[in-house]
């Protein structure tokens, strides 16, 4: 009996439909190949087929199995990423790369997607099982697939991107993620208690109402997030402040002689004084640090400028009248503080630079302006601060980190005082004001809240409210104008933040690394609770110094100028402490962490600022060694497929020429048949 006859007979016995289809289909591809080794390797998977097996769910996991490692089903899967990825460059294209990378590249079912082509070459590759040497390179190519997308899983899962600016000198040990929000809380006045922190991811659009997350509870410390606008504008009032810590603010109205409205708003002085223009009249609020300050301000002394002006410094109690033509360049103490101020510079005419140094421009006293040193009790080095004869509020108190003790109120006869209303509130939180027309002052007393003044120019200034404690509340509203890509990149969300602590809860908003409305503070039962908005940070590892920024034009000219970073590395624990170079094309690899020279700008004081591009990457090598297998796998596929061609070629042509010689032992019938 023939070969083809007793197998039938054997294997169909159970299922004779399905098997007799599938060995028919498995006589057609051994008859189109002529390979008998390929028939009973065929045979033996039939005999082993699904069909014949005698557990119902091991059946279904194979039928399932050789469903997914089908290549309709690569066909699928593939053309499916081809579509999401078309859709995703559109929408970053459209959108910008955070919404792209929000709602596609970092969303769950792209990550699904990408599990499932994982499954389907595990199923592939398993479906060949066991292996003989020519699969060789379908077997590294699909292992190398593998092993790629566990890399990019693990660097989805635990990777992030950050950014660290330097300007030169600077140390920093934290790396700012861009992608990352950050709620900061601590205590005022407990330098020992730790900061509370809760980090979240708002995402690139506004949420939707009655969306709340919670992010998180420390130390009985629980914060919620209400609300939230990627692109947002302020409407701000003023609210008593329980702490006291807030300065004055007071709500005006200015209306012109038919009483009709001019101008509407808040004047706050919360450390730096507040003043504002309205029509030729200057309107001003200042806090009074001494009594003396505020008699000062009721009653000014009248005395001899001299030539380049009279300075005036409060300090407490103690007051000290100096004219520059006698003291210029000398120090003076301030009564017994141990205080004492130089004055170091007087410019007639100050301008500014970039680099925020001032020079003369010429000697007309266009501009007066005094350079002074303070020197303040145990402290080596002396505070750098300025005083302007045209704008008192205008120094160096919000240029840096530390508010100078000594007030300064300079005078100078070229400049005499512009018609205004100016307001000033005492320790005891009292409001009192004066008027200045034509370079004269008029005291007005005490004000509340109800008082109306008589401005220089016949209009009139009404005082709404007064708040000696005030902070400041805030509220945002969606800017719906913020349409191009360039404004959705550059502008910073906000956040409606909920605290509770205690069983009190309070609620405040923030925009996110705002100067102004990136800070709070909360009255709860453990003490003043400030908040701050920002970007997340994690912990570099060790610290980076910027020792100097290179810049060298390209070769002939072309693109942007080539940076280069000369970084400090410095890890105690370890004894590191060595200089590295990181440019564009030679990160610098430490820890996991890949440093990549970014971009610069200038930083202030005639420094430069270099902007670092650091990446953490835990899915590097996986990916590497995987991409690297694929085309290992495709050259052994590739060379096997070209070898087989080869020698089916080369059996095919010796195949014809044997045709055409007639073997010996082959004769006819004729020849071979007895004679009658």
């Amino acid at each position: 009996m023939p070969l083809s006859t007793t197998v039938a007979e054997t294997t169909m016995s159970r299922n004779q439909k399905t098997l007799g289809t599938k060995l028919r289909s498995c006589f057609t591809t051994v008859c189109r190949e002529g390979d008998r080794h390929n028939l009973l390797r065929g045979l033996r998977k039939l005999s082993q087929s699904p069909t014949v097996s005698k557990q119902p769910l091991s059946r279904i996991a194979r039928e399932v199995c050789l469903v997914l490692a089908s290549p309709k089903s690569a066909v699928v899967l593939l053309a499916t990423l081809a579509v999401v990825l078309t859709g995703a460059t559109l929408l970053e294209a459209r959108h910008g790369a955070d919404y792209a990378r929000w709602y596609v590249y970092e969303s769950y079912w792209f990550v699904g997607l990408l599990a499932l082509l994982g499954v389907h070459s595990l199923c592939a590759a398993a479906s060949r099982f066991p292996w003989k040497w020519h699969h060789a390179g379908f077997v590294v190519t699909h292992a190398g697939f593998l092993i790629l997308l566990t890399g990019a899983l693990w660097s989805f899962c635990g990777g992030w991107e950050g950014r660290v600016s330097l300007a030169e000198g600077e140390t920093t040990q934290q790396i700012v993620l861009a992608q990352r929000s950050q709620i900061t809380a601590f205590w005022v006045g407990q330098p020992l208690e730790p900061p509370f922190e809760f980090t979240f991811d708002g995402g690139p659009v506004d949420w939707p109402q009655r969306k709340v997350l919670d992010i998180g509870e420390v130390d009985g410390v629980k914060a919620r997030i209400l609300a939230y606008y990627q692109h947002a504008d302020p409407d701000e009032s003023w609210v008593t402040d329980e702490s006291h810590l807030g300065g004055p603010a007071v709500r005006i109205k200015a209306s012109d002689e038919s009483g009709a409205l001019v101008a509407e708003g808040w004047l706050a002085d919360q450390q730096f004084g507040d003043a504002v223009a309205v029509g030729p009249i200057r309107l001003q609020l200042q806090q009074a640090v001494t009594d003396r300050m505020l008699e000062d301000f009721l009653q000014p002394s009248v005395e001899k400028l001299g030539e380049k002006g009279l300075l005036v410094m409060y300090l407490g109690d103690a007051v000290e009248r100096v004219p520059l033509d006698k003291y210029a360049g000398r120090k003076i103490p301030l009564g017994s503080s141990g205080v004492a101020v130089e004055i170091a510079n007087y410019l007639p005419n100050a301008v500014p630079d970039r680099l925020g140094n001032f020079a003369t421009k010429g000697d007309q006293p266009k501009n007066p302006m005094i350079e002074l040193r303070v020197y303040l009790p145990g402290e080596e080095q002396p505070l750098r601060q300025v005083a302007f004869a045209k704008d008192p509020l205008l120094n160096l108190d919000g240029v840096y980190a530390r508010v100078c003790p000594v007030k300064f109120r300079f005078h100078h006869p070229a400049v005499p005082p512009p018609d205004a209303a100016e307001l000033m509130q005492t320790s005891d939180g009292k409001l009192f004001a004066r008027l200045c027309s034509e370079g004269r002052y008029t005291s007005r007393g005490e004000l509340r809240a109800g008082d109306v003044l008589d401005l220089p120019d016949h209009s009139r200034l009404e005082i709404v409210e007064h708040i000696p404690h005030a902070r400041r509340k805030v509220t945002f509203t969606s800017d719906v104008s913020a349409t191009s890509r360039n404004a959705r990149e550059n502008s910073e969300p906000a956040a409606l933040v909920e605290i509770t602590v205690g069983g009190k809860t309070e609620q405040a908003w923030l925009r996110r690394n705002d100067p102004v409305y990136g800070r709070s503070t909360l009255t709860m039962p453990g003490g003043i609770l400030a908040l701050s908005y920002e970007h997340g940070s994690v912990p570099l590892g060790f610290s980076l110094e910027l020792v100097a920024l290179h810049k060298e034009p390209n070769p002939g000219g072309v693109g942007k100028t080539a940076l280069s970073s000369k970084v400090r590395i410095v890890e105690s624990e370890r004894g590191v402490d060595r200089i590295a170079d990181i440019s564009i094309n030679h990160p610098l690899r430490r820890e996991g962490f890949a440093v990549y020279q970014s971009d610069s700008d200038d930083a202030a004081h005639g420094r430069s600022r270099s902007s670092l591009l650091v990446v953490y990457d835990p899915g590097r090598t996986l990916k590497y060694f995987g991409s690297l297998m694929i085309g290992l796998g495709i050259a052994v596929a590739a060379t096997r497929w070209f070898s087989s061609r080869l020698r089916r070629r080369t059996w095919r042509r010796n195949s014809r020429s044997s045709s055409l010689v007639v073997p010996r032992n082959h004769r006819s019938q004729t020849e071979l048949r007895p004679a009658a």
